[in-house]
């Protein structure tokens, strides 16, 4: 049974209910939120062998002195555990580490959920490259509210849409407005930039993927998402996900004029969201990690 090492914040339910599940199976199994806890080295050996790849020598010394190469890892919302930054040496500090943390996770020959790419853990840009932009709801990036105001009459008089579904880029408050005259008597900051959508409404389905598995754990428009269609929907977006390196994510869904737009691609789910599936979805995650 290959080891397992969680990356993450202390206190993050997904990570401590995946703890759980593991060592009652009696998987080695560390759950680390300090990342200088950890030794590692990356031997290269292609100039002696062409062939060959990059090797991850990972420690973890507070386990022994055990070499944990082979072990999966399952990192969740890697810049929260990054250290402080109170001044200019901190920071050159964090990005050496931040920096130290992304070679490990896109090297490391063993299962990484999920694994960085080019872009670090910013997949947002790889999707919308790698998915038709008429999958997802239209998004809008704005600092003036008033910004908005020829998209929100283009979309009420051209469709169903009646919502503005709006989030600070610097609070990451969230809220949803009926209309532009509300969201200008609600907005509290004078300097803000918001990500905005038009939605027909609130209501969401929500699909939670681990690797090529998923389950529904969200279905406010009792949609049939077992019908053939949507689970090729779905299969195709867990093929371009995994392209991505992305083995565990949710995908928010919202209808359009009946049709299943992409709202977001989640690749930290909230464990709210899967609570009551919990069981599977730590036992696929289990059985990813083990390849």
């Amino acid at each position: 049974m290959k080891p397992v090492l969680l990356l993450g914040p202390d206190h993050d339910a997904c990570l401590s209910s995946f703890a759980e599940y593991a060592r009652a199976l009696h998987c080695p199994c560390a759950y680390m939120t300090d990342f200088t806890d950890i030794r590692f080295a990356i031997k290269d050996e292609t100039d002696v062998r062409p062939h060959s790849k990059s090797q991850v020598i990972l420690k973890v010394p507070s386990l022994g002195d055990e070499e944990w190469n082979s072990s999966g890892i399952l990192i969740r919302t890697p810049h929260s555990i990054l250290p402080a930054v109170k001044s200019d040496e901190d920071q050159f500090k964090m990005m050496e580490y931040f920096a130290a943390l992304w070679s490990l996770c896109a090297m490391h020959t063993g299962t990484v959920i999920n694994r960085p790419g080019v872009l670090e853990w910013n997949y947002e840009r790889l999707f919308k490259d790698r998915l038709l932009a008429g999958e997802f709801v239209g998004e809008f990036r704005l600092s003036q509210v008033d910004d908005l105001l020829p998209v929100w009459n283009a979309a009420r008089s051209e469709t169903s849409c009646r919502e503005i579904h709006t989030e600070s880029a610097i609070s990451f408050r969230r809220a949803i407005f009926a209309g532009i005259e509300e969201m200008r008597s609600l907005n509290q900051a004078q300097h803000d930039h918001y990500r905005s959508i038009i939605a027909e409404s609130s209501r969401y389905i929500i699909h939670i993927c681990v690797g090529d598995w998923h389950t529904t754990v969200l279905n406010e428009y009792d949609y049939p998402t077992d019908s053939e269609n949507h689970l090729n929907y779905v299969k195709h977006i867990a093929r371009v996900a995994a392209s991505c390196g992305i083995l565990f994510f949710a995908i928010v869904l919202t209808l359009v004029e009946d049709t299943p737009k992409i709202v977001r691609i989640d690749t930290n789910p909230q464990f709210a969201w899967y609570a009551g599936a919990v069981e599977e979805v730590n036992r696929h995650l289990f059985e990813v990690l083990q390849r």
